[in-house]
C-alpha cells in the first residue's frame, strides 16, 4: 500500500507556512496516485484503506493551503477532491459490513447457511461498489483533477512564499486552537445531539485529526500531546462504530431476498447494543471535552 512521504528540506519553525504546506500537497497528490494504481491493481480493501486515507490527507493539505492562500480555482480543487474520495464510501462501507458487521451479528451462528447467503450477497454488492469505484478513477472527471492539481501545484510552486505567510510554527498553534474550538462548539449539548448533528461533530473532529496529522509529520515542529490525540481518536473511534452499526440495518435490507432471506431476518439487535453504545460515545465525548486545550498543543 503507498505511503505518503515526509515532508523534506529545511522547515524550521520560523519559516514561512506556505512552503512547507505546499510541499505536503506535492507528496500528497504523488500519494494518492500510487493508492489508485493499488486499487485499479486488486481492489482489496487495504488498497481502498490506503486510498481514503491518501485522500483524507489532502484534502486537509489542500484546506490548508486555502486558509493561506484562498483562491476560486483551490476551492473549485477541493470540491473536486470530495467528489473523488466519496466514490470510494460504498466500497468501504461493504468491507465493513463483511469483515465486522456480519460476525458480530451472527456470533456462533457464523457458519449457517443464513450467514453464508447474506455474506455471499454482501460481497456481489461489493464488487459492484468497486466496479463504480474504478469506473471513477478511470474517468475524464478523474483524469482532469489530476492535471489540474499538477498544474496547480506547479504554478503555486513557481509563485514561492508570499510576503505575508506566517510563522509555520505560529500557523500550526492558531489552527489547531481553532480547529480545537470548532470541535468542543459542535458537540455542545451532546446528549440531544440528533444523527446530523453528530455527523457535524464527526467531520470537525476528523479536521482536527488531519490537520494535526499534517503538523506531527512537517519537521522542526513539535507534536501535539500524547493524551489529547488519544482522547480525539478515542472520540472519532466512538462515533464511528456508532455509523457503522446504525448503517448495518439499511446495507442489509437489500440483501433479504432469496436464500438470505429464507433463514429469517437479519440480527440488527446483536449489532446494535443502543444502550452500550449511548454510554460509549457518552465517555468518549465527556474524555475529549475535558481534557485540557493544552493537550492538543504542541507538547515541545
Amino acid at each position: 500500500m503507498a505511503q505518503a512521504a515526509e515532508p523534506q528540506g529545511d522547515l524550521a519553525p520560523r519559516s514561512p507556512a506556505g512552503p512547507a504546506i505546499l510541499a505536503v500537497v506535492r507528496e500528497g497528490h504523488e500519494a494518492v496516485l500510487a493508492a489508485e494504481r493499488d486499487v485499479l491493481a486488486t481492489g482489496d480493501a487495504e488498497a481502498i484503506h490506503g486510498l481514503r486515507n491518501g485522500w483524507r490527507a489532502l484534502r486537509a493539505a489542500l484546506w490548508l493551503m486555502a486558509r493561506l492562500r484562498p483562491s476560486a480555482e483551490l476551492g473549485r480543487l477541493r470540491d473536486e477532491a470530495g467528489h473523488a474520495a466519496a466514490k470510494l464510501a460504498a466500497v468501504r462501507e461493504w468491507d465493513v459490513f463483511i469483515a465486522e458487521t456480519l460476525p458480530a451479528a451472527f456470533g456462533r451462528r457464523a457458519a449457517t447457511p443464513h450467514f453464508e447467503a447474506i455474506a455471499k450477497a454482501a460481497k456481489r454488492r461489493r464488487t459492484l461498489a468497486l466496479a463504480n469505484a474504478r469506473r471513477a478513477l478511470r474517468s475524464v472527471r478523474s483524469q482532469r483533477l489530476h492535471h489540474d492539481l499538477a498544474v496547480w501545484i506547479e504554478s503555486a510552486d513557481r509563485a514561492a512564499e508570499a510576503d505575508d505567510d506566517p510563522r509555520l510554527a505560529d500557523f500550526a498553534a492558531e489552527t489547531r486552537a481553532r480547529l480545537h474550538r470548532r470541535t468542543r462548539k459542535r458537540g455542545r449539548h451532546f446528549g440531544s445531539l440528533d444523527t446530523e448533528a453528530l455527523h457535524r461533530l464527526r467531520l470537525a473532529a476528523k479536521r482536527l485529526r488531519d490537520v494535526g496529522a499534517i503538523f506531527d509529520r512537517l519537521p522542526g515542529l513539535d507534536k501535539a500531546g500524547r493524551r489529547g490525540r488519544r482522547r480525539l481518536a478515542a472520540l472519532l473511534t466512538a462515533l464511528g462504530r456508532s455509523r457503522d452499526r446504525a448503517a448495518a440495518g439499511v446495507l442489509a435490507a437489500p440483501l433479504m431476498t432469496g436464500r438470505a432471506g429464507s433463514g429469517g431476518g437479519f440480527p440488527v439487535e446483536r449489532v446494535r447494543d443502543r444502550q452500550g453504545e449511548a454510554r460509549a460515545l457518552r465517555d468518549a465525548w465527556r474524555g475529549f471535552r475535558d481534557a485540557p486545550a493544552r493537550c492538543f498543543r504542541p507538547a515541545g
